[in-house]
């Protein structure tokens, strides 16, 4: 199946907004973005692959806003569980710096996003958080109203390859991060693996564990994992254990595997479908948009005993796709 082999782009047509003393709010959507199976080197311009550009409307009938957009690269912040802050602010392109939006118009914004063509950039999750600010400026007097500033967040995952040339990019690496699973019909034992890279410079213990993220409302898909285009999140994490039966899996404790410093280990993992179980024939995104999944879901998470995540993907297919 092609979707294999070209980048999946799922979005969430969110208006994502925050408030001042004054009841002032700066609108953005779409809010959350995630760009998955992007090749290192190759080039994404969000207008020209999903037509769209981040929308800044300006409901002033008078006041002319300023826009700019960057992105941010703060060493304290926390990107999103399994994801890595985006190493390069330069691996992200505004065409300007500043954007105009007249009164009773909508600024649009396009960028692009190149990801350097290394092998360590393969099996990769970054987080882009995109600073916007808005100033709202009164030309008949010569004031400024009120400026504000929203973060936006947008995901990047790239190709996943099974036997990278080097260990992946960071302190945890995973490869293939991105496990699709064919002809994955209910009620029959399938195994899976992966493996594991310790690049930090001690020994570490790895707890691997299955992890269905948040399915609730608007408010929780910005803090979650987002979804895999054409899925649906499996229905238990119990679908899933490790092979190696010594490991404790009870209680949610998941796996543990030790490995040394600057060293791999091989995980194997039990995926077995409930013979019952059958993908539904319409799915919902938060805020109501429909679709048609195509495979089930399951994010299996690996924690180191630092506290660090990464995660990968495992999609099965049943046999009639």
């Amino acid at each position: 199946m092609h979707i294999f082999f070209r980048y999946i782009i799922t979005f969430l047509l969110l208006i994502f907004s925050t408030a001042n003393t004054f009841a002032k709010s700066i609108e953005v959507m779409p809010s959350v973005i995630c760009v998955q199976n992007l090749r290192p080197g190759q080039t994404f311009d969000f207008y020209s692959s999903t037509g769209l550009t981040i929308k800044i409307p300006n409901e002033s009938g008078k006041n002319k806003y300023i826009i700019e957009c960057y992105t941010k690269g703060e060493s304290d912040y926390r990107p999103l569980h399994g994801y890595y802050l985006i190493p390069e602010k330069d691996w992200i392109d505004f065409p300007k710096d500043t954007f105009i939006a007249l009164p009773s118009d909508t600024c649009k914004v396009n960028f692009q996003v190149k990801i350097p063509d290394k092998p360590k950039y393969y099996n990769q999750a970054f987080e882009l958080p995109i600073n916007v600010t808005q100033t709202s400026l009164s030309e008949e007097q010569g004031y400024i109203d009120f400026a504000l500033a929203v973060t936006i967040k947008y995901y990047i995952e790239t190709q996943a390859k099974p036997l990278p040339e080097v260990n992946p990019f960071g302190k945890i690496g995973l490869a293939p991060t991105n496990i699709f699973l064919k002809n994955a019909e209910p009620g029959k034992q399938h195994v899976v693996s992966f493996n594991i890279y310790n690049n930090d410079t001690t020994e570490h213990t790895y707890r691997v564990f299955p992890y269905i993220p948040s399915r609730g409302d608007t408010i929780n898909v910005e803090l979650d994992i987002p979804a895999s285009g054409n899925s649906c999140w499996s229905e238990d994490k119990e679908w899933i254990k490790p092979k190696q039966r010594k490991f404790l899996w009870f209680f949610n404790k998941g796996s543990r595997i030790k490995i040394k410093s600057n060293q791999a280990k091989e995980c194997k993992i039990e995926i077995q479908i409930p013979s019952e179980a059958k993908l539904p024939d319409i799915a919902y995104l938060p805020g109501g948009f429909a679709y048609k999944p195509r495979s089930w879901e399951i994010i299996i998470m690996v924690e180191s005993d630092s506290g660090n995540r990464r995660f990968l993907r495992l999609l099965a297919f049943p046999p009639s796709l």
